[in-house]
């Protein structure tokens, strides 16, 4: 085992046994305290502990680029770090996943992909490749997906963007095998009169439907569509046209500036996700909509168009299957289900952005949040009006700046297979609704601990593997410097689980 560096900080573990109902929800709580200020965290499954490790990321007051990593337990996170080292200043990039049979934790380099040997502390090198990513930051040590499944055969591949096209480098039983390059080059577009390389998200559905997923990015509102021929993936695309009004992306609309634009009477929509929300194995398309008619009268409106069969492939009807609306601006949708074979309830989170919530807010130093639950169905795809709908209050300073944005997340936190709704009321205390058909119980159960301002912060994973969700709360400037250094999870205890 790897003698652990000097400044290695020995930390005292917080734990216990925080009941909030003998006959449901338990938490056990694990503290963490890193010697840096945490920009990041991340849950390894199977990496380095009994069940896994968690990944902290940080810097110190010189920049230097930190990492630790901390062994989880069934019943806790050890507070004592199994490895804490500087990164080397070249590293641009962490990922992880299996190379072989083995969960690794992956770095990406301007010269290629190196892997962490825990036992020596040391970056060993995997494979050489170069990508779009040339010079290292002097920002935060950044997640980046450039290690993923693109051909599903059950091995994750090395997936990069450069100057020449996409390159692949698919993994096989013996290694990686040589480099595959597609024709998808990054465009070069203006952002507020600044230069920037934009590189489009790829999609992994098998268009064509001849039984084999294939990948394909969107641009100018179609889908460019490399076909998976067996070994690998054609080297040039096949396009395959979207049939739905969409603004064009290099519109000052798409990226919402208003700037000369007349808003009194206007419409723009443009592709917000693609994903399989029925389970039937074909991408889907959400579009968000932005209906103006003045300043202070917008809403938003998702629409869900489902892709359909056809002799060309995946087809998309300009009419949508669903509709989600508001009467205010829709900040976020979000999909709930882990299981890709079932269908996706959809959760919304809104505000009014009226002439008298404005003047009440300044009164009120806060704004009404509303979040919504979409359960999926047949007939209809999803109902007009929510299943269910919560509503918080973000809370901000108008001397500090600081804004209050408190946590709202969904999820089975005591392993009964129900989904549960958790609500953080302020920087103390942590409701949560237990879940019963499309209600979720009033007169929460809660649960106290100093939580942070920024409730973005606050993370809902699977930490040790069991069947109740976990929390994972981490702290902001706003919370103090002494806080940016802690990380607290909160290990969910299922129902039928004895306390230890």
């Amino acid at each position: 085992m790897h003698t652990r560096c000097s400044d290695i900080i020995r930390m005292s573990l917080f734990y216990s046994l925080i009941s909030l109902n003998a006959a449901n929800a338990q938490f056990l709580e694990s503290e963490l305290e890193f010697s840096v200020p945490i920009d990041s965290h991340r849950v390894l499954s199977s990496y380095a502990g009994e069940h896994g490790s968690i990944l902290l990321t940080g810097r110190t007051e010189g920049g230097e680029k930190r990492i630790g990593l901390y062994p989880i337990m069934q019943k806790s996170v050890d507070a004592t770090a199994l490895l804490e080292i500087p990164v080397p200043s070249e590293v641009l990039f962490f990922d992880s996943g299996h190379v072989g049979k083995k969960i690794e934790l992956l770095f990406l380099t301007p010269n290629g992909i190196s892997r962490l040997d825990v036992e020596s502390a040391t970056l060993i090198p995997i494979a050489d490749i170069r990508s779009i990513f040339r010079t290292p930051s002097h920002g935060p040590l950044n997640e980046l997906d450039f290690f993923m499944d693109v051909n599903q055969d059950g091995r994750e591949d090395i997936v990069l963007t450069d100057f020449e096209g996409l390159k692949i480098l698919l993994q096989t039983p013996e290694g990686f095998a040589p480099q595959d390059l597609l024709n998808i080059r990054p465009e070069l577009r203006l952002n507020r009169g600044e230069p920037h390389y934009h590189v489009e998200t790829l999609h992994h559905f098998d268009f064509n439907l001849d039984g084999q997923k294939d990948l394909a990015i969107i641009r100018d509102n179609q889908f460019l569509v490399f076909e998976n021929n067996g070994s690998g993936y054609a080297a040039d695309a096949k396009t395959l046209p979207i049939d739905i009004d969409l603004e064009p992306e290099d519109s000052d609309r798409y990226d919402g500036e208003v700037v000369d634009i007349d808003q009194s009477d206007y419409r723009v929509s443009r592709i917000d996700k693609v994903a399989d929300l029925n389970g039937d194995s074909l991408p889907d398309i959400l579009t968000i909509t932005t209906v103006s008619a003045g300043l202070f009268n917008k809403h938003t409106e998702y629409r869900v168009h489902l892709g359909k069969n056809s002799a060309e492939g995946v087809h998309f009807e300009p009419d949508e299957d669903a509709e989600i609306p508001s009467d205010g601006i829709q900040v976020d949708l979000s999909m709930l289900g882990e299981d890709e074979t079932q269908g996706k309830d959809l959760v919304s989170t809104s505000f009014r952005i009226g002439f008298g919530e404005i003047i009440s807010a300044l009164f009120s130093r806060s704004i009404k949040v509303n979040v919504e639950l979409f359960r999926i169905g047949t007939d209809p795809l999803y109902p007009p009006k929510p299943d269910y709908r919560a509503r918080v209050r973000l809370r901000f300073s108008l001397s500090t700046g600081f804004v209050n944005v408190p946590a709202v997340r969904f999820g089975d936190f005591d392993g009964d297979g129900s989904s549960d709704l958790m609500l953080q009321q302020d920087t103390e205390v942590l409701e949560i609704r237990l879940g019963n058909g499309n209600e979720f119980n009033s007169g929460g159960l809660e649960w106290k601990t100093t939580l942070p301002r920024d409730g973005t912060l606050i993370k809902v994973a699977n930490v040790n593997g069991d069947s109740a969700l976990d929390v994972v709360v981490g702290y902001g400037r706003a919370d103090g410097e002494g806080m940016r250094n802690r990380l607290r999870v909160l290990l969910g205890q299922a129902i039928d689980e004895g306390v230890p």
